[in-house]
Formats: C-alpha cells, sequence, structure tokens
C-alpha cells in the first residue's frame, strides 16, 4: 500500500508529495529499496514521472518504505488507506448482477 502524507503545492507551482510505501516483512522492504537503494530510486522516479503528467506539473516526492506486519489483515490499516468494504446489500446486488448475466449468457438456453 502506498500512503501519500504530504501534498502542498509552492508558489512556483511546484507539488511537494512525501509517500510511504508499506510491506508486510523486513525482507519486503530490501527488495523495495533494492541494492543501494536502486529499486526505491526508479520506483519513485517512474511515480513521480506519472504524477508531473497527470498534474502538468512539476512534482518533487520524496518516498519511505515501512514495515507494517499484517497490515492487509486489519481492517482499521486497510480502511485508513481508503479502501471501503461494500455493503451486504451491494454484495448481495453484484452477485444477483452475476448471476444473471451468466444465465443470459449460458449456451443452454
Amino acid at each position: 500500500a502506498v500512503e501519500i502524507t504530504k501534498f502542498s503545492e509552492r508558489d512556483d507551482g511546484i507539488i511537494d508529495l512525501d509517500a510511504t510505501i508499506y510491506c508486510e516483512k523486513a525482507s519486503h522492504k530490501g527488495i523495495i529499496i533494492g541494492k543501494n537503494g536502486q529499486m526505491l530510486k526508479k520506483i519513485s522516479s517512474d511515480a513521480r514521472k506519472d504524477c508531473e503528467r497527470f498534474m502538468g506539473t512539476k512534482v518533487f516526492l520524496q518516498t519511505w518504505v515501512r514495515v507494517k506486519e499484517n497490515w492487509r489483515d486489519s481492517d482499521f490499516m486497510i480502511s485508513n488507506f481508503g479502501w471501503r468494504w461494500p455493503t451486504p446489500a451491494r454484495a448481495a446486488r453484484r452477485c444477483a448482477g452475476a448471476a444473471t448475466a451468466m444465465c443470459w449468457s449460458s449456451p443452454s438456453s
């Protein structure tokens, strides 16, 4: 998961972004950072270029990697990252819609 911890615009139009990449294990952190920081540098450069294309201005991006064990198993952390679990009614409508679509596209009908 990636969390944007700072988003501000300077007077000259440059956007300052601070981003934290969360992983579950220290060994994952090492993989993300890479030898001599090369992987994190590539990830950050690619992300900065994407942000600049999207925002249409220069972006100054600072990136950190943090270990947060079992964050994917925590409803609090998942919702803190912006994911909202579907309500039971919404999930039922999706399932009903999927079943209906499968019925209509069935080759035996």
